[in-house]
C-alpha cells in the first residue's frame, strides 16, 4: 500500500528568471508523520525541460523529526538560445527506507521563457536648416567675389597663382584588440567506484538475520552527483532487507567519494549526466549472497556496469553490501 509521509508546497506556481536565465525557488517539505524519517529530494524535469537546467542547493537527503519542515531550494539555469515556451518541473520526496511505496510528488512549477524584445527603431534626425543658410552664404560670397575679380582684371594684371601647401594627414588611432573570451573545456569522464559497508539490523521480529550462503535479501540503492567547482562527488546510499520471514530491515550506509578533480588552474562550471544527477534503483534488486549481480534500472542513467553483492560476513545480523560500477559524465571547465 502506497504511503505519503511527506507534503510539499511551493511559494509560487512559477520561477522568475533574470536576464541571464537564472532563478531559484524554495519548496517547503514537511514530515507529515509522528516518527523520524530520512527523506531523499529529487527534481523531476517534465515535458521538454532538460535535467541539466535544474539542481538542488545542498544535500539531497535530509533527516526529519516528527512534523518537522525543511526548506529545499532548487536552482534553475536556462541556457541562452532556448526556444520560447512554458517549461515545467516538480520536486519529489521519498523515504529512503521505503522509496518504492512511500513517496510524494510535489506541485508542478513552470518556467515561462518569452521571445527576445524586438530592437528599437532607428530615429531619423531632421535635416539641419543651418546647412541651407551656410550654403546660401557661400553662394552669395562666391558671386560677389567673381564680380570683384572681373573688375580687378580690367585694372591690374592677375597675381601669380600661389602653390598650394599639401595638407598633413591626421593619424588614425589604433583600434585596441579585444580580449578573447575563455574557451570552455569539455571532458568525457569515466571513473570507477567501489563501496563496501555493513548493514546492522534495526527492525524486524527475527532474532537472527540468518543470511547464509544462498539466502535472499533486497537492496535499496540510490546515488547523487554534486560538485563544488573543484571536485565532482558521488553520494551513494543503500540498505537491505530480509526477503521473506519478518522482513528484517537493515541500516542505511552512506558514502561520499570524489569522482573527479579539476586541474588547479581550472574551475568546474557544468556537470552533465545521462538521466539527471539523481539515480534510484527500481525495483529493489535481490541479492543471494553468492557473487556480484547486475543492478537493474541503470540503462538510462550515468552508471555503467553497476553490480552489487551481499555477503554475511562475520555476523548473521549484519551482512555486508558491496557495489562496483563506473560513473560516466561530461564535465565542463573554464580557466580560473
Amino acid at each position: 500500500m502506497r504511503e505519503r509521509s511527506f507534503s510539499i508546497t511551493a511559494p509560487t506556481p512559477g520561477v522568475a528568471l533574470d536576464s541571464q536565465g537564472k532563478g531559484t525557488i524554495a519548496f517547503a517539505v514537511t514530515n507529515s508523520t509522528t516518527r523520524s524519517l530520512r527523506g531523499q529530494m529529487q527534481i523531476r524535469p517534465l515535458g521538454e525541460t532538460k535535467a541539466g537546467w535544474l539542481r538542488l542547493q545542498g544535500a539531497s537527503e535530509i533527516n526529519f523529526a516528527p512534523s518537522e519542515t525543511h526548506q529545499v531550494t532548487a536552482e534553475v539555469q536556462v541556457p541562452p538560445g532556448t526556444a520560447p515556451g512554458k517549461y515545467r518541473f516538480r520536486l519529489d520526496a521519498c523515504s529512503t527506507s521505503n522509496p518504492d511505496d512511500d513517496y510524494t510528488e510535489g506541485p508542478i512549477v513552470s518556467l515561462d521563457i518569452g521571445a527576445p524584445p524586438p530592437p528599437e527603431p532607428v530615429k531619423k534626425k531632421p535635416f539641419p536648416l543651418w546647412i541651407i543658410f551656410v550654403v546660401s552664404a557661400i553662394i552669395l560670397i562666391g558671386v560677389g567675389l567673381s564680380v570683384w575679380l572681373l573688375q580687378s582684371r580690367k585694372e591690374t594684371a592677375p597675381p601669380p597663382t600661389p602653390t598650394p601647401t599639401p595638407a598633413t594627414p591626421t593619424p588614425t588611432p589604433a583600434t585596441p584588440t579585444p580580449t578573447p573570451a575563455p574557451t570552455p573545456i569539455v571532458r568525457a569522464i569515466s571513473s570507477n567506484i567501489t563501496t563496501v559497508g555493513e548493514c546492522g539490523r534495526i527492525s524486524g521480529g527475527d532474532n537472527e538475520m540468518d543470511t547464509d550462503s544462498g539466502d535472499v535479501v533486497t537492496v535499496a540503492f540510490s546515488s547523487t552527483i554534486n560538485d563544488d567547482q573543484r571536485n565532482v562527488y558521488a553520494i551513494i546510499s543503500y540498505s537491505c532487507e530480509e526477503y521473506g520471514g519478518n522482513h528484517t530491515v537493515l541500516g542505511v550506509n552512506n558514502f561520499t567519494t570524489v569522482v573527479w578533480s579539476a586541474p588547479s588552474n581550472e574551475r568546474i562550471v557544468d556537470v552533465t549526466c545521462q538521466g539527471g544527477r539523481n539515480f534510484v534503483s527500481t525495483p529493489k534488486p535481490k541479492g543471494e549472497n553468492q557473487g556480484f549481480l547486475t543492478m537493474p534500472g541503470t540503462e538510462n542513467s550515468y552508471w555503467g556496469n553497476l553490480s552489487y553483492r551481499v555477503d554475511s560476513g562475520g555476523s548473521n545480523d549484519a551482512p555486508k553490501v558491496g557495489t562496483i560500477g563506473t560513473v560516466l559524465m561530461n564535465v565542463t571547465t573554464l580557466p580560473r
